[in-house]
């Protein structure tokens, strides 16, 4: 089979498209599914060696790709048993856990003490576990997957819905568990990508809150707006946020602030933003460098000022987006399709920010 595969660490970024060995049948819950792949600014990280902490641990040749859809080519006995028939679309998600430890029983799957990262296809040590960059992929579970079934929703359009959308989605579902996110609250979101672009939306499709988008690209605003943005900061050019956001919010500031670009500066400044009682601070995306998290105070904490970590998402709100989709709440038009092998094509355009500029999307996929 065809797969894009990661060699070794190359600026400018790209992946080897060659053939490659095909999975092996799937065993137990195990599925194979013919692949669609979301491509993810974090898989540009790793080629261009700046988590090294984590891909030099990587088997090559290694085939990338962790944001998952396409059709099931094959189901293990217990992944049929679960309704998982050849020829369904599916979607993936973040929780390919073991579905037994303390962490998957309680829901939290994606954060499950014996699979982690070991188990996903596309970020794993283990060779076993190859990515979605590839005619196919075997997931080590049927628990991380969705059937798509009945929904309308093409697989080539939903498979960032595993990342690009969960994560945000995650994250908000965690802030509302600590605060009220109703009509008199504000939330910012800033880094208006593939991830940001789902966050407006589900901001607004499942919060009460002012959305506030904070983005550096001006050919990005309109597009913003029409995703339901009540407001849209365009950062540069001697711009103050802290001002911005001030005079929006009427000096009240950010209930919620949800940062898709995560470095030291850029924390620092967030954190600016957020109430001075009861708000929360949430670095979602990956930046170019590990940042510690440095910025509380004993006064921060006798207000109850968060600083919250989240870490991608479960199938059961993966499904739960879906039925934001097939409501008209969120939108997959700004996610095209594109041959395999045009995937370093994507990858370039990603590595020198023309994707939106040239293609007009915030999210690539591959078959």
């Amino acid at each position: 089979m065809k797969a894009a595969r990661f060699v070794e660490y190359r600026i400018p970024p790209s992946l080897d498209v060659t053939d490659a060995p095909k999975p092996r049948s799937p065993r137990g819950a195990e599925v194979l599914i013919r692949s669609v792949g979301g491509v993810c600014h974090s898989d540009l990280h790793i080629i261009r060696g700046e988590w090294r902490g984590f891909s030099d641990n990587l088997v090559r040749p290694y085939t990338l790709g962790h944001e998952l859809a396409g059709w099931i080519e094959e189901a293990g006995e217990a992944a049929e048993e679960a309704g998982f028939k050849k020829g369904d679309p599916v979607v993936g998600s973040g929780g390919w856990g073991c579905g037994a430890c303390e962490l998957c029983q309680k829901g939290h799957e994606q954060i499950c003490a014996l699979f982690r990262l070991n188990n996903v296809p596309g970020l794993s040590t283990n060779p076993e576990w190859q990515g979605t960059y590839a005619e196919y992929v075997l997931v080590p579970t049927y628990i991380g997957l969705v059937n798509l079934k009945g929904t309308g929703i093409e697989p080539e359009k939903a498979a960032p819905v595993s990342d690009a959308a969960l994560t945000p989605y995650h994250a908000i579902k965690m802030a509302k568990k600590l605060i009220d996110l109703g009509p008199e609250s504000f939330i910012v979101i800033r880094g208006i990508g593939g991830l940001g672009h789902f966050a407006v939306q589900l901001a607004k499709a499942t919060t009460q809150s002012t959305v506030i988008a904070i983005t550096s690209s001006e050919d990005k605003v309109d597009v913003i707006q029409k995703l339901g943005a009540d407001h849209v900061i365009l950062e540069g050019k001697g711009v103050n946020i802290k001002e911005e956001v001030k005079k929006i919010t009427k000096e009240r500031m950010a209930d919620l602030v949800i940062e898709f670009w995560v470095t030291d500066e850029r924390i620092t400044e967030d954190f600016k933003l957020v109430k001075p009682y009861l708000g929360i601070l949430m670095p979602v995306g990956l930046g170019y460098e590990t940042t510690s998290i440095k910025y509380m105070t004993f006064s921060d904490g006798l207000a109850e000022r968060h600083i919250l970590g989240s870490y991608w998402g479960t199938a059961r709100e993966v499904a739960e987006i879906i039925g934001l989709v097939k409501a008209g709440k969120v939108t997959l038009d700004y996610v095209k399709n594109y041959p395999l092998e045009k995937i370093n094509d994507i990858i370039l355009k990603l590595h020198e920010k023309r994707l939106w500029t040239e293609e007009k999307i915030f999210r690539a996929t591959v078959k």
